[in-house]
């Protein structure tokens, strides 16, 4: 109703409203404003395939649109946006809505279930802001729900599940964050917005570590670790192809004069591999010389190992980490008691946090071995 009432407060407003994927949008959350919105108010409704719109007697329109693709959501002059479980969606999503926040009365908002310590918490709840407010509301106070439907939550939901289920809590369900949060905090102040953070130094000695997508996964994700400094210096990830990820990544890795590469050798790392050496690229980190296989790859003692040393990096004050999205993947990462394994929260990702384990691994690797850590020295003819 909140966003029905904006509609209404004006001639022409456009509104943008967003779930994770298009069956939330078409099932839940428009299907929702159709119910509870007077339909003489209601002039057409579009449900075509990959075009929602309700347009309204005083031609305001709500456009409905999935996040899964955060690029496709640039371009219109909106007024009003709202984001639908948005803790489902990535920061980059709502980066982009508020872009397009052109148009009065310019007014943004989310609707969700927290899902950890992540993007939204962090918007919202972590420090107060201006023109910001938070507002927790139990599922227990939805008039609509019957009673046999809230008995069975209470009965079936548990402990941090059902704080944040039924109560809108910020919990780590599912366990601690892996990474200390105080530390993580404190790197938050300095984050920012972008790929690339630090400018190449002569002399300085780099590595560099690709996590592609996994089975069912479509982003690919490039972190760049100065060795000296122990800063993250550029952090792309991207859903894109292949051979598109493969391109940006050596534009740029050859701005830091081609530092050793760590690629996973899964299906699509070696795609990976094999896209790089089309353009051009050869320092891959090859950890057998005799085999001649490229990439180190991934088991459950090496993983616990990398997150480790990320850990111990970060705690410890010799890893430093400018970007905002990378951060927030950390607060995302979380040990699960059951499994004992360490991963991305519900509705998280991971894919800048594997990217770093490798390049502080990779970088630890090269110093032992010397490998790969040769200064980089550019010749200039006189």
């Amino acid at each position: 109703m909140k966003l029905l009432s904006l509609l209404l407060s004006r001639v022409g407003v456009r509104a943008m409203v967003t779930a994770p994927i298009n069956d939330t949008l078409r099932l839940a959350t428009m299907q929702t404003c159709l119910d509870v919105w007077p339909r003489e108010i209601i002039s057409e409704v579009i449900r075509s395939e990959g075009h929602f719109a309700i347009t309204l007697v005083n031609q305001s329109v709500a456009y409905f649109r999935s996040t899964d693709n955060p690029d496709h959501l640039r371009g219109p002059n909106l007024g009003v946006v709202w984001m639908d479980e948005g803790a489902l969606s990535d920061y980059e999503a709502w980066l982009v809505l508020l872009g397009t926040l052109r148009e009065e009365p310019g007014r943004a908002f989310v609707t969700t279930t927290p899902a950890g310590f992540n993007w939204v918490y962090r918007e919202f709840a972590q420090e107060l802001r201006e023109g910001y407010e938070l507002i927790n509301t139990s599922t227990q106070a939805n008039f609509k729900l019957s009673p046999q439907y809230l008995k069975t939550l209470r009965e079936s939901y548990q402990g941090d599940y059902a704080l944040q289920e039924i109560e809108g809590r910020f919990v780590a369900l599912g366990g601690g964050c892996v990474f200390d949060v105080g530390v993580l905090a404190e790197l938050n102040k300095q984050a920012r917005d972008g790929e690339t953070f630090r400018n190449y130094v002569v002399g300085r000695r780099y590595v560099a570590a690709l996590d592609p997508a996994g089975e069912g996964e479509d982003r690919h994700s490039l972190s760049v670790l100065d060795c000296q400094t122990g800063e993250y210096v550029v952090d792309l990830t991207l859903r894109v192809p292949v051979g598109e990820f493969a391109l940006r990544a050596h534009q740029a890795l050859r701005a830091y004069q081609e530092p050793m590469l760590q690629v996973e050798p899964n299906g699509v790392g070696l795609a990976m591999v094999e896209a790089m050496r089309g353009l051009g690229y050869r320092r891959f980190w090859v950890p057998d010389p005799k085999n001649g296989k490229v990439g180190q790859p991934m088991g459950s003692v090496l993983r616990d190992r990398l997150i480790v040393g990320l850990s111990e990096g970060i705690r410890q004050g010799a890893l430093v980490i400018y970007s905002k999205k990378a951060i927030d993947e950390l607060f995302s990462f979380v040990r699960h008691p059951k499994t004992g394994k360490a991963g991305a929260a519900q509705g998280a990702h991971d894919d800048r946090a594997v990217a770093m384990m490798w390049a502080n691994w990779l970088s630890g690797q090269a110093m032992a071995t010397g490998v790969g850590l040769r200064a980089q020295v550019v010749r200039v003819s006189a």
